[in-house]
């Protein structure tokens, strides 16, 4: 008789038990797999001397979490029963009242506060701020706030606006959060000249005839989006990344560092489906985007079911400055509609 001794092989009764008493779901969730001491269930050497320091970690450890999730009275106690086996360890918790913002004060520093063509930017960044009075205060929720107002206020001119300063003043026993932060504009920045790498297989015309970018021009981030979405939807790329590079300023004005990943040059597509009005459907598609290594692009697709047979050829020329090009295109069509059949050429 053969016997596999990697089956006769058990995973080891656990040491303990650990339950989280909480009157939420995510709560309990939270704690029973964030707890240090949930981690250490199956450790054979514990001892109940270990076990209570951890139990008593964890008390810490769970009114940090709560607090964090906006709970700041929260009560938490433990429990250890060694009579039984494993042993049993309980976490009780009393969240308390959540916290809610009281206040918000938004105040601004540098160049942008004596910027006229800027006053309209801050108003936005003021009216869009997302963790408003009446809402729940969670860390998280602080966080994304002065991240987004950065993000919104770093979207003209200012594109290294940063957060000076920052204070969240709790009143534990009001469940209140009255929320201070200050935001530094930085220098205003003009764009550069974009320089353009990763292009191997394309002449750096290809990449570069799709800027919209404009030397002297004040730095806008719809710009570098705008470029962005025209490198990708060319599809000579798989990856672009537009960016100002504000470190490397020079003569006052920042340039524009441009990364792309080239892609396959060629694509294949196919589908099928079945309707009962259509029945079998048909769908392929070939793309091209280096015909006979000019970079010019093709693309030719065929749909075919009962009723509609249809066949297409596209053809671009690569991209002429000021993100124009040529296009051509065949087309055959045949449908029927009522009964009544319709042809395209």
């Amino acid at each position: 008789m053969f016997v596999c001794g990697a089956a006769l092989a058990q995973k080891p009764e656990p040491k303990y038990r650990l339950t989280v008493e909480a009157p939420t779901k995510e709560q309990r969730e939270m704690l029973g797999k964030g707890l240090q001491l949930a981690r250490w269930q199956d450790d054979p050497q514990m001892t109940p001397e270990l076990l209570r320091r951890l139990a008593d970690e964890a008390v810490l450890e769970a009114r940090q979490a709560l607090a964090a999730d906006g709970y700041f009275s929260a009560l938490v106690s433990y429990s250890i029963d060694r009579d039984v086996t494993p042993w049993s360890v309980v976490i009780q918790v009393e969240p308390g009242t959540r916290a809610t913002v009281a206040s918000v004060d938004i105040a601004f520093s540098g160049p942008a506060t004596a910027d006229p063509d800027a006053a309209k930017l801050l108003r936005q960044v003021r009216a869009e701020w997302l963790l408003r009075p009446g809402m729940p205060f969670t860390q998280e929720a602080w966080n994304e706030a002065k991240r987004e107002a950065v993000r919104k206020l770093s979207s003209w001119r200012y594109a290294t606006a940063r957060i000076a300063s920052s204070r969240a003043r709790v009143d534990a026993q009001a469940s209140s959060a009255a929320l201070e932060v200050t935001l530094d504009s930085g220098p205003p920045f003009v764009f550069g000249n974009a320089a353009v790498r990763g292009v191997e297989r394309y002449p750096g015309a290809v990449a570069a005839n799709l800027s919209p970018v404009i030397p002297g021009t004040t730095y806008d981030r719809e710009v570098l989006e705008l470029y962005t979405r025209r490198l990708l939807e060319t599809g000579y790329f798989a990856g672009a990344r537009v960016e100002l590079a504000p470190e490397a300023i020079a003569d006052g004005q920042a340039p524009v560092q441009v990364s792309v990943i080239e892609g396959h040059s060629q694509n294949i597509e196919g589908g099928v489906s079945f309707t009962t009005d259509r029945g079998l459907r048909l769908e392929a598609a070939h793309r091209n985007v280096d015909l006979f290594n000019t970079a010019w692009r093709g693309r030719s697709q065929v749909r075919w079911d009962d009723l509609t047979q249809e066949a297409r050829y596209d053809l671009d020329a690569p991209p002429l400055p000021g993100a124009r090009w040529w296009n051509g295109f065949a087309a055959v069509k045949n449908e029927v509609i009522q009964n009544e059949e319709n042809f395209e050429l």
